[in-house]
């Protein structure tokens, strides 16, 4: 895999747009290893707690949701909230679609390793086969 970063190989770009395109990804992964410490210390806290929760209070921790809503005026804070509320049904059934959609890929891609593996099987069954007629 690393020859096909090396100069020649498929994945080796010596191109100006490329190297501009670099220099905007981050040169390390703390933000996502933070998010991941935040996830496990609320499971281990609240084993019971569900992915759309988590996913709300890491957001909401995230964001600084808190000091942004705490800038805003009353009557603001009122609106957005009901406003919050009124969308929420829309957020959970957005997430059972998303559930739905990753559980059937997860089954396909399980069925698929599962029809490998007996093809597989059934190959070497016939090798042995063979090997035993011989």
């Amino acid at each position: 895999m690393y020859a096909d970063h090396l100069p020649g190989g498929k994945w080796y770009a010596d191109t100006t747009d490329m190297r501009m395109k670099a220099m905007s990804v981050q040169k390390h992964n703390k933000f996502s290893e933070s998010v991941f410490g935040y996830l496990d210390n609320l499971l281990r806290k609240n084993p019971n707690i569900s992915i759309l929760t988590s996913e709300a209070y890491i957001v909401f921790t995230a964001n600084k949701t808190e000091d942004w809503i705490e800038s805003k005026s009353d009557e603001e804070k009122r609106t957005l909230i009901n406003e919050a509320m009124k969308e929420s049904h829309l957020v959970r059934e957005n997430f059972k679609k998303r559930k739905v959609d990753i559980q059937a890929k997860q089954r396909e891609a399980m069925a698929e390793r599962a029809r490998i593996a007996a093809e597989k099987k059934q190959g070497e069954f016939k090798c042995w086969i063979t090997a035993r007629m011989k």
